[in-house]
């Protein structure tokens, strides 16, 4: 049988001044993007729109959406590049100089471009952020993978010192503000959190209090609470001056575990005591 080769659904290309998006459909059609403006690119292409409104919510219907930020002060600009909710709904930046290749087996590769005009010194070490993520529909992790990556998850919540883990299977590269918040969305912490592969009865994991979806819930929401600081500090083996930055990757995980995306009807009736203690009240 032939092997079926990964072939290139579109190509997002970051310049000095624009990024240029581009569609590997039989039109070739293009589209750049400027600082400023957004493009959200919808599964249905006649919806596809740019505009000017970029920090306004991202329909759920938008499997790429693409926007070119000049942060106050910054040598140069990055392209912020959010993937549709099948995906974690997770974004990757993207300075100058690089070119993110989207196929059509969820990966993302990154490949260098040279640049034309003056290119800011700053730029020689900048590097493409969260690149390691899938742009559509997840591959699918085996249920041993699942079960490994949530039994490493509750280990290290329990550990008196290591690495801090964070409720979704792909972890921050860091612990920066924005490396967080590539990451830590409501949708990839449903897909953590509330993974069907936890529910197999034969599962490593001792105690069915660490399996059924109320308590995976009701756990993380205990060990992200803002009174728990101190003991994720400990967990994270982080410095006095990265205690507002774990702040605000905690308070991500409380915002999704607050979300429709993670509390909808499908699962009312499995977090139906978490309801009735007043956890999910706000």
């Amino acid at each position: 049988m032939a092997v079926l080769r990964a072939f290139i659904v579109g190509t997002v290309t970051v310049h000095l001044t624009h990024v240029v998006y581009k569609w590997n459909d039989s039109s070739h059609r293009t589209v750049e993007i400027l600082v400023g403006q957004r493009l959200d690119y919808y599964r249905r292409h006649e919806k596809d729109c740019l505009t000017t409104d970029v920090d306004d919510a991202i329909d759920v219907e938008v499997m790429i959406s693409i926007k070119l930020v000049q942060e106050p002060g910054a040598a140069f600009p990055v392209a912020h590049v959010t993937f549709m909710p099948s995906a974690g709904r997770q974004r990757i930046r993207v300075p100058p100089g690089f070119r993110i290749v989207l196929r059509n087996d969820s990966s993302i590769s990154v490949e260098r471009m040279p640049l034309e005009g003056a290119v800011p010194p700053a730029l020689t070490d900048a590097q493409v952020h969260n690149a390691n993520c899938y742009w559509s529909v997840p591959r699918r992790e085996d249920g041993h993978a699942v079960r490994e990556a949530w039994l490493s998850y509750e280990w290290a919540g329990t550990s008196e010192h290591g690495a801090l883990l964070w409720p979704v299977f792909k972890q921050p590269t860091s612990f920066d503000r924005e490396s967080l918040k590539d990451v830590i969305t409501p949708w990839s912490v449903r897909h953590f959190l509330l993974n069907k592969a936890l529910e197999d009865r034969y599962n490593p994991i001792p105690s069915a209090v660490f399996v059924e979806k109320r308590f995976r819930v009701h756990h993380a929401r205990k060990r992200f609470s803002l009174t728990n600081i101190n003991r994720l500090m400990i967990l994270a083996g982080a410095p006095e001056e990265r205690r507002a930055d774990l702040e605000y990757g905690a308070k991500l995980v409380m915002a999704a575990l607050n979300s429709e995306v993670v509390t909808d009807a499908v699962y009312e009736e499995t977090l139906a005591d978490a309801y009735a203690q007043g956890m999910l009240g706000v």
